[in-house]
């Protein structure tokens, strides 16, 4: 067994002999040329991050700053190009909105307009005669020419819409005025009169927007004042009426038909010692007034019988009965006869 084994170690001797020399002879070159390149920088194998979990693998706070930066960067070039875009929509937008501005605002001036109006008006009354209409070859070159844009009050637009749709609009004479007063070609007396004959038609509030209209362009005619003060009457608008009469005897005081229509606005308003101070001035000025053929409200008004007397008692004298009138050469005659006999 041992000579066996003997055997065996001389055949192995030579074969490990020669394993190891060649082992040398490869591991040799490997270190000269680490040694011949000395200024080589060798590799930091916790830099290259070579064995796995590293802390390597994770970014830097300088990466991390270098990131928040170019995030930045970016929004804020995103903000730019946003706003560049907005800049470029509202100069596309700025001439359709500058009409819009435009025109509103003329809708406000001409609504502000509207309710400035002055608390007005109208007649016991109301005059119905309207100014001849324009002849029929005016109208036709009228008719064909192209109609302006109508920049009239609104309410006072609506009115003339409505005004159309009634059977008034049927009359040539009507549609003319319409035609003029859209146009802005009527005067305030026109405007008075055809709202006088709207009144008469029953279009009492309707007929007050022309009166208004009339009395803006209009404001030293007492007439026009006492008509839209007769139609606020009318229409149970009794402050309005008060004011609008008060404003036309300013212009005219001696007006007997204006210290009347006040008179009967102070009687609906309760106020009846004024309301007979009126109707007393009023049929001092014009009698006539308190007779029912010409004006037919005095057969209804009972105050009236209280203003006569008054006023009889007064131009009668203290006896409150009349004297007649004396002939006084006849009654001496007389006197004389009867002594004779």
């Amino acid at each position: 067994m041992s000579a066996r084994m003997r055997m065996v170690g001389s055949l192995l001797a030579p074969a490990l002999f020669v394993t190891l020399i060649a082992a040398i002879v490869l591991w040799a070159p490997t270190s000269s040329a680490q040694t011949s390149t000395p200024e080589e920088p060798q590799a930091d194998e916790t830099a290259t991050g070579d064995e796995p979990g590293a802390k390597a693998q994770e970014p830097s706070s300088q990466d991390r700053k270098q990131q928040r930066i170019e995030e930045y960067l970016r929004k804020r070039e995103e903000r730019r190009a946003r706003k560049d875009l907005n800049r470029q929509n509202r100069e596309t937008r700025e001439p359709e909105e500058d009409a819009a501005t435009v025109e509103s605002e003329q809708l406000a001036a001409a609504a502000a307009a509207a309710e400035a109006v002055p608390e007005a008006v109208p007649l016991e009354e109301p005059t119905t005669e309207m100014t001849p209409a324009p002849s029929a070859k005016k109208k036709s070159k009228r008719r064909n020419a192209p109609r302006h844009a109508s920049s009239l009050p609104r309410d006072l637009a609506r009115v003339q819409a409505n005004v159309r749709l009634t059977h008034l609009a049927q009359d040539p004479t009507v549609q003319e005025y319409l035609v003029m007063i859209e146009e802005q070609r009527a005067s305030p007396h026109q405007l008075a009169a055809f709202g006088s004959f709207l009144a008469q038609n029953g279009m009492v509030r309707e007929a007050l927007e022309y009166y208004d209209v009339a009395l803006r362009i209009e404001r030293s005619d007492p007439l026009l004042w006492i008509n839209a003060g007769t139609l606020q009457l009318k229409s149970a608008n009794l402050s309005a009426a008060a004011t609008s009469f008060s404003r036309a005897l300013t212009l005219d005081p001696n007006s007997a038909m204006a210290h009347y229509n006040l008179g009967s606005t102070l009687k609906e308003m309760n106020k009846y010692e004024d309301a007979v101070m009126e109707y007393k001035i009023a049929l001092a000025l014009d009698p006539a007034l308190g007779d029912p053929a010409r004006n037919p409200s005095a057969a209804y008004n009972d105050l009236l019988t209280a203003v006569k007397l008054l006023l009889y008692q007064e131009q009668s004298g203290s006896l409150s009965l009349p004297l007649l009138d004396v002939e006084t050469g006849r009654m001496l005659t007389l006197g004389s006869e009867a002594e004779n006999r």
